[in-house]
């Protein structure tokens, strides 16, 4: 099996907003909300690669290959659907669209934020670009309730008994 070939940060493109929290406080599903929409740009599923030991092993390796393709192709799909389109003005234009990313976990993980900062830097050297943050918060005791519900509706989707 061959090594992912080794993608630097420089390579994303500019992040806009990071949909971050905590557990069962609805990210997933503002995350579903945010990828219907045409003038915002986000993976459609989670990425947390950049909160893992960076690049140590084949998995996380892949896994943030994965995501920063998807992304790049996220936002070259966009540029050229607006520049190809004829009624553009149903689309914002490239440099209007935002880009964003989610990871739940982001808010607490040192190795996330200081590698969006890195990427921010590259994109925005001035520092006049500041990544936006939505982050979903939930009453403690409604989050144990629904991690509940997850695991017990999980169990039964299996049918380990």
């Amino acid at each position: 099996v061959g090594t992912p070939a080794e993608i630097p940060l420089s390579d994303l493109p500019a992040i806009d907003f990071v949909v971050g929290g905590f557990p069962k406080c609805g990210t997933t599903t503002l995350l579903y909300a945010l990828h219907r929409s045409k003038d915002i740009l986000i993976p459609s599923r989670e990425s947390c690669a950049l909160k893992d030991t960076w690049r140590k092993t084949y998995r996380v390796r892949q896994r943030y290959s994965d995501e920063v393709k998807e992304i790049r192709d996220l936002v070259h799909n966009h540029t050229t659907t607006t520049t190809t389109t004829a009624d553009s003005n149903n689309l914002l234009s490239a440099q209007q669209a935002m880009a964003g990313l989610k990871c739940p976990t982001s808010i607490y993980s040192h190795n996330f934020m200081t590698r969006l900062t890195e990427i921010n830097q590259q994109h925005h050297p001035t520092g006049d670009h500041p990544i936006k943050w939505v982050i979903g918060i939930r009453n403690p005791v409604w989050q144990v309730q629904s991690f509940y519900n997850y695991r017990v509706t999980e169990l039964y989707d299996k049918k380990v008994w």
